[in-house]
Order: structure tokens, then sequence, then C-alpha cells
């Protein structure tokens, strides 16, 4: 008996809601599957959950959930045909990310692979395109952040949010470029098993031959002689149809998914942001710097200000709770202005300010003082998890961390740096300053000689998807890295005058625009790089900085009051 894959379900975890979460996929080719021309005669899946702070496609046995192939070949009993769909249906923490990598084999050995790597879109059924092309048969040359589609190298994040609703329909289309395919697309459809987080059958049969609770086989002709359930059938095989387990109830089938909304509903192709709403933060001393901590799940946004003053604000994150607290060994009296921290808890938070402080939290209840070789007012802060750190301010020094001493790795007289970023890769790391100039540790030693210099005072560095990056400055200076060299951007901008104080780039797997402080406004450019949607802050004060928790959206803006504000992809 011929089958052919319709839909294959992954339980992240139990599921209870009433509304549908669930990432469709559907995978159609342009190669051949049979015949002397045959490239490819297998299909294969694999799921990963990534863990927080791995880079972005990286797999791994330990992250792997699940591992399939199928056989392409028409001439091969049981296999099955294009396009084919793979539904991943969500739990109740849709925060959870999840990579999915397609993969064409001939034989088992890899021809052709697509990944892409994303959040679930609450209370959606959205559709992924997966498509195996020509173009893309190994090796290909992307860059290890991106993958090969239809519009060459292409990145391997994506935004669910510009995914359109599941159709039937157009999932049962082939792909449309490739002319005549191997293989009708017209074949019967049958439903595929269904698999628990695990990868086995969650439809199996337990030890007392009965099939788990809640869980029936999907509809549909079984293989090897199984009968279908008893019982009507729907018109038409709807991959989608069935019981879904602990309750969750299957979508309106009277209405088109794709006009379930998403909590980040559009308009004009854009993102809407909800806010900005007030936080109270507990302090009434001026807040500089803030950073967000977490990993799949917001867990805590730090703010440091004048005085040595913390502010710890802990979930939800549309109304987090804040706490202020003065840090220890810090110096009475010392404005802090800026604080880093790396991985998924805050052992290695470090802050930094006037004065030539540096403050690090060396365990969970214990705090250092580090010193620098210099004294000079330190006004930017990177570290990661391995203790590694950079700091830099207004002496035209930059200090990097080498165990637990701070060394100069570039003094620049004159120069007065307000910002700095690595690639999170490699060695490469840049430093903005005042002077509108750009400079560069390549590897392992700075350079002393600026990479880019345009005049209009930059304010902000911050790395997107590797190697691309952006600072920004006074005059509305927008500099862009393309991973060679530095260009001033020339396209139209909501202001040509504005002050750019702070930017922040969306790197994550649901949301990845820029946003750009300007004044006591925001820019928002969703997608890159361009155009600008605009907030303004509830208060007439420039926002001095600008962070956000990235798998879930939420902007936070502090002015230059120290007022903290939120803006929400869904309700505040």
């Amino acid at each position: 008996m011929r089958r052919t894959l319709a839909c294959l379900v992954v339980l992240l975890s139990g599921c209870s809601a009433k509304t549908v979460t669930e990432i469709v996929v559907v995978v159609a080719s342009d190669i051949p599957l049979s015949g002397a021309a045959k490239t490819v005669n297998k299909l294969g899946l694999q799921v990963h959950y990534p863990t927080a702070g791995a880079q972005v496609g990286e797999t791994s046995p330990a992250t792997q959930k699940v591992d399939l192939s199928w056989d392409l070949d028409p001439t091969v009993p049981g296999a099955i045909a294009l396009p084919a769909t793979i539904g991943l249906l969500a739990g109740p923490d849709a925060a959870q990310p999840v990579l999915i990598t397609v993969r064409g084999l001939l034989e088992q050995k890899e021809q052709v692979r697509r990944q892409a790597q994303l959040l679930f879109a609450k209370d959606r059924i959205v559709m992924l395109r997966m498509n195996l092309l020509k173009r893309c048969l190994l090796p290909v040359d992307c860059d290890a952040r991106a993958t090969c589609g239809e519009n060459g190298c292409e990145p391997i994040l994506k935004d669910p949010g510009t995914l359109p609703g599941y159709s039937e329909e157009e999932a049962k289309q082939g792909y449309l470029d490739a002319g005549p395919r191997d293989g009708s697309g017209d074949r019967p459809r049958l439903e595929g098993p269904r698999l628990d987080r695990t990868g086995e059958r969650a439809d199996a049969p337990r030890s007392d031959g009965k099939a788990p609770d809640g869980v029936k086989p999907p509809d549909g002709p079984k293989p090897d002689g199984v009968k279908p359930p008893d019982g009507p059938k729907p018109d038409g095989v709807k991959p989608l149809d069935g019981p879904k387990p602990d309750g969750m109830k299957p979508p309106d089938l009277q209405k088109p998914p794709d006009l379930q909304k998403p909590p980040d509903a559009k308009k004009d192709g854009q993102p809407l942001w909800n806010g900005p709403k007030p936080i109270a933060t507990g302090t009434s001393k001026t807040l500089r710097g803030l950073a967000v901590l977490g990993s799949v799940s917001f867990s805590q946004l730090y703010l440091v200000g004048d005085d040595c003053t913390l502010v710890t604000c802990a979930p939800p994150a549309n109304a987090p709770s804040c706490t202020a607290t003065s840090v220890p060994l810090c110096p009475p009296g010392t404005a802090l202005h800026a604080i880093a921290v790396a991985g998924s808890t805050d052992v290695g938070l470090t802050i930094v300010g006037d004065g030539g402080t540096i403050l690090r939290k060396s365990s969970m209840m214990s705090w250092t003082k580090e010193t620098p070789q210099s004294t000079t007012d330190l006004r930017a802060v990177w570290v990661d998890g391995g203790g590694n750190g950079i700091a830099a301010g207004t002496g035209g020094v930059i200090f990097e961390r080498a165990g637990s001493a701070w060394n100069t790795a570039l003094s620049v007289p004159g120069e007065s740096f307000t910002g700095l970023h690595t690639a999170g890769v490699g060695a490469r790391a840049f430093a903005t300053s005042t002077s509108g100039k750009i400079f560069e540790r390549p590897s392992t030693s700075w350079s002393s000689t600026a990479v880019y210099s345009g005049g209009d005072a930059l304010r902000a560095i911050s790395f997107g998807s590797t190697p691309s990056a952006r600072a920004v400055g006074t005059q509305s200076a927008v500099v862009n890295f393309d991973g060679t060299s530095w260009t001033k951007q020339q396209s139209a901008l909501p202001s040509t005058g504005a002050t750019l104080n702070a930017l922040h780039h969306g790197t994550s797997m649901m949301h990845g625009p820029f946003w750009v402080a300007a004044g006591s406004e925001l820019w928002i450019a969703h997608p890159l790089p361009g155009p600008f949607q605009t907030r303004t802050s509830p208060s007439a004060s420039p926002i001095v900085a600008v962070t956000a928790y990235n798998y879930t959206a939420f902007v936070y803006l502090l002015d230059a009051t120290g007022a903290l504000f939120v803006l929400c992809p869904g309700t505040c």
C-alpha cells in the first residue's frame, strides 16, 4: 500500500489550551526522486529544542528530540508523495523555540538540507514552506546562520508573525517553479503518526494493548492491514483533523486558520506593539543603563543608576515588579552607567560606572570589585558566559578582562567611547566614539586606526544576525556593517536631525526588528532595513537606553529622568 505523509504532530509537552498553536511544515521539491536522474530518495526530519546561548541552527544529540526519515521514490512500496505536511503542535509554553531541519537523502547520505528556527505564534496555525531545491544541493556557500532557499542564502531565524495561516489547498500545491515533478501531487493523503516529545509514537498501544489516554490514532487508512477507527470521516482528509491530546479542541474548521489573528497583529505588514506602559522602579534615583536576563522565559530585568543603585525587576514580562537596592562594594555616591549579563543566571553580571568602577557578581550571593588600570569613567560594558569582558569609557581607553584583572587593550587619547559590542562568535568586536569613529578588534587585539569615521557622534552599537551590525548617533546617523565595511544608511528615516541615543538589534526566534531610541521616540524597523514605525514615550524626556527580551519581543525603554517603560507585542 502506498502511503503519504499528511500530519506528524510533535507534542512539546502536555496541552490543555482550547485554541491551537501549531506550525505546519510543507515540503515540496524540484529534485528528481526516481529513475536514472534520481538525486534524492528519502526525506529526513529532525527537530531540536535549542538551549539558551546556543548558536542559531546549532544541532547536538542533547537537544535532538525527533529524527525520522521516509522513502520518496514512488517505485518503493510505502513511499510518501510530495508535497508533504508535517504538523508540530505547541504545548503550554509557546516561548520554547524549535529548530526544524528538513533533509533530502540519497539512501543515508545527505544531499540537501534546509533549516528554520522559530517560536510558535500563540493561538495560530501557521504554514512554513521548506522546499528542497536543486539550487541548494550540497555543498552550498551560506553563513552558519543562513540556509539555502528560494532567494539564495536566507536567515535560519524565522518570524512566525510573517508566516501565512495554514491553508490545506495551498499546502497541496507543489513547488510552483519546479516544472514537472516526480510523482503525482494529488495522490491520496493519509494521516501519519502522532509523536510525543521523545519522538515515540503517541498512539502506540500501551502494555495493556490500549491506546494512550486521550490519544486516538489519526483518521484514514492504516498500512499493514490496520483498520481505521469506526465512525464518520470528515469531508476530505484534513491533516489537522482529529482529537488533540489532553482535551485540546481542533480549530474551527468553518473559520479559515489565516483569519485567526496572532497577538502581534499587523497593519500594513508591520507588527504593532502596545504601549509604552510605565513601570514603577521603586527608586527616585536617576537610572542610566539596563539589561535583560532570560533563557526561554523572561527571568529578570536589571537597571543601574546614580548613587550605586541597582534595580531588579521580576516577571511577568509585561508588568514586572521592581526592587531597588545598593550594589555591594560600590563606592558611595558613584554613578553607574552600564550593565551586562550573559548566560541564563545573574552570576557574572557586570556593572561599570564613574571612576573606573567595575562590579561583578561572582556567585549567587557575592560581589567583587574589580579594578582596571585607570580610573577613567566607564560608559559601556560587554561580557560573555565564559568570564570574558570588555569595558570602555570617556578616557579613550578600552579594557579587557583576563581572570579578575582588567588590562588596557587600547588607548586613543582624546577619544570618548560610548558603546561596544562583539559579533557573538569569534573574537571580532567594535567600539563607537563621540568623534563619530568606530574602532575594531578583528581578532585578538584592537587597532588604533578607526575602521569608520563619519563625523556624527556615535552613541551606541549592536550586532544583529552575525555578521550584520549597526551603530547610531547624532543627526539621525545609522551606520550599517555588512560583514566587511561600515556605510551610512541612505534610506529615508522618520527624522533627519534626531539624536539616536541607543539601539537594540532583535535576534530572537520570534521577532528580529531593529529598535532605535530617537529623542523621546522609539523607531522600529521590521523587517530590516525599514520602513520605520515610531512609538512616543509617555514623557517628553529622551530615551537613553533600550533593550528587549528577544524570545517574546517585550521592549524596555529608559528615559533621561530614569523612568522605565515597556512595549508589549500583545496585551500589556
